[in-house]
């Protein structure tokens, strides 16, 4: 059975190896990483499948476990090459990595000689295998070196990096660790250590986790991940445990008074502690969410802040404390090192920084004096997706639509995410946030808040500027109706003064602050009686000479004219 499962896990690999290599090194044509990811895969997959041919063969030829062995020896050494490429570090370790695929070349002249292969012996595990030879045992300590150190200059470099960087360092670890574990199990039975290597099923997932980070823009956070997995394989493993345990006690107390234990009642009973399982399994998005409440605690309370910021929205009109408060709000509930809000200015049509927090490294490009123009690369790229931009989508991005001679300055900003501010078809903004203060990415939850938020604050903006104009246009009719040389009184329909101009202070001898807000009852007399019966009665009235008293005792004669103006500026008689 362990023969079986070895030899078509050693298919799985070669076949999972060179498919994964061959779609990373076409899919990601501008990865430096491409090429050392395909020598890794190139170097596993011909291991694996020389070991499959061998043990199938009518006829084991030793040749098939030569170019096997010779294969794997380049295993270590591509994998730290790809290391020293995922971390910038290959020009300052080119030495090391001389040297590495120098004793790689060295054991690779040894591997068909009895140094590296004494004989072949079988073993019920695996099948036919080689007798390591002294130099083959200096192979194993150099894959184990070159695995650990990988590792560590992967740890070192993931305390020292943030973001998506560090996100995606974390995934090159999980599946090192998973793809050389499972390697490391077919090495045991070489060295007498009779264990099953059924490792080599979890090699594949080395390959696969690897291709899905160089590949994906916006990675799952590993947290997720592992609470996820966690939780899916700890909740129905407890739940059966507990029903098992007391089932168990059941049966063995209850056939303590009666007859022997009858092995067939406790299977039937292990059936239906099975199908409890089953109905208990909508509890398990339950505990997810639970549990990665505890987990994403400071995105949960990020969330609610973005939440409870929302309603405070829509109740601010005036721009610039409306501009201050959103970049507050998220920059706070993210985390961020800074943040920058560009907003559309229709006097100059282009994007212009309106209001910034924190300190930015980026100063260089970033900058209050550099207008966005609203047809450059960058604004295309925004209008196009519509959506938040982690800074690693948007410069691929960028280059499909022919920005690579901004992407240099863009690249001197250290903005870690794009987030547009979008109303109906038109982009009113662009708000460019820092790294978080933590080093972390963005979690599903920030992202989701940010996104609501940021598509509120858009119609808030929108709402703040369409009232500033209605503003400005009120300003502007009151400059005209003040400066009119005749008087003019304006009543709205819950009967109070709304408008008294310049002239009409004047004639009247009272001030806005004496009149505005007020029933018609404050003017002087008749005045406010003719204009309270004219608003009663709704009906326009027209005086050729009033005579009015203007409290100088002296007398004014004016010519009075009401009309009723309906809500869409009619007359209505």
């Amino acid at each position: 059975m362990y023969i079986t499962i070895y030899h078509y896990g050693l298919l799985a690999v070669a076949i999972s190896s060179f498919l994964i290599g061959f779609i990373v090194y076409v899919k990601a044509y501008q990865d430096n990483k491409k090429l050392a990811f395909l020598l890794v895969n190139a170097a596993t997959g011909i291991w694996a499948l020389c070991l499959f041919v061998f043990h199938n063969s009518q006829k084991p030829q030793v040749f098939w476990l030569v170019f096997s062995h010779l294969a794997a020896i380049f295993v270590p050494v591509a994998f730290i090459h790809f290391i020293f490429i995922l971390l910038d570090e290959l020009s300052q370790r080119k030495r090391q990595l001389i040297l590495f695929y120098l004793v790689a070349l060295i054991l690779g002249l040894f591997s068909s000689t009895r140094f590296s292969i004494k004989g072949i012996v079988y073993n019920r595990m695996i099948g036919y295998h080689i007798v390591p030879g002294p130099v083959y045992k200096v192979f194993t300590a150099v894959f184990l070196f070159l695995m650990c150190y990988g590792y560590f200059l992967m740890i070192k470099a993931m305390r020292k990096s943030s973001g998506f960087h560090r996100n995606q360092i974390r995934y090159f670890l999980l599946g090192s660790i998973i793809g050389f574990g499972g390697a490391i199990s077919t090495f045991l039975p070489l060295y007498r250590v009779h264990i099953p290597p059924l490792g080599v099923l979890a090699i594949p997932g080395y390959g696969i986790i690897l291709a899905y980070a160089m590949l994906k823009r916006r990675l799952m956070d590993m947290r997720t991940i592992i609470s996820r997995g966690l939780i899916h394989l700890a909740i129905p493993v407890l739940v059966f445990i507990f029903l098992l345990l007391i089932g168990f006690k059941v049966i063995t107390h209850y056939y303590r008074f009666t007859m022997p234990f009858d092995p067939k009642l406790f299977f039937y009973i292990l059936g239906v502690f099975f199908f409890v399982l089953f109905l208990l399994i909508p509890t398990r998005k339950w505990s997810e969410q639970l549990v990665e409440g505890l987990i994403f605690r400071k995105s949960r309370n990020s969330y609610e802040q973005l939440r409870k910021g929302s309603k405070k929205l829509v109740s601010i009109l005036e721009s610039e404390k409306l501009f201050n408060f959103f970049l507050q709000a998220v920059v706070r509930a993210a985390d961020t090192n800074w943040g920058a809000l560009w907003l559309f200015d229709e006097k100059n049509n282009d994007y212009r920084l309106t209001a910034k927090i924190g300190d930015k490294k980026g100063e260089i490009w970033l900058k209050k004096e550099f207008p966005l123009s609203k047809d450059s690369f960058l604004i295309k790229v925004v209008k196009q997706e519509r959506r938040l931009l982690l800074r690693e989508e948007f410069f691929p991005l960028l280059r499909d639509v022919g920005g690579e001679d901004i992407e240099e300055k863009l690249r001197m900003s250290d903005f870690s995410l794009i987030i547009p501010l979008l109303f109906e078809n038109t982009i009113k903004g662009l708000l460019f946030l820092g790294e978080k203060n933590s080093g972390d990415t963005f979690s599903p939850y920030e992202l989701e808040a940010l996104t609501l938020f940021s598509n509120q604050a858009a119609i808030a903006i929108a709402n703040a500027q369409l009232f500033q104009q209605v503003q400005r246009m009120k300003e502007y009719n009151e400059r005209i109706v003040n400066n009119i040389e005749s008087g003019i009184i304006v009543v709205n329909r819950e009967g109070k003064v709304t408008t008294f101009n310049r002239k009409a202070q004047e004639i009247t001898g009272l001030f806005q602050d004496q009149v505005l807000g007020k029933t018609p009852k404050v003017l002087i007399s008749p005045l406010n009686d003719i204009i309270l019966r004219c608003w009663r009665t709704k009906e326009p009235v027209s005086i050729p000479e009033l005579s009015l008293e203007n409290g100088q005792n002296s007398n004014l004669i004016i010519g009075l004219n009401t009309s009723l103006i309906d809500e869409e500026g009619e007359k209505a008689g």
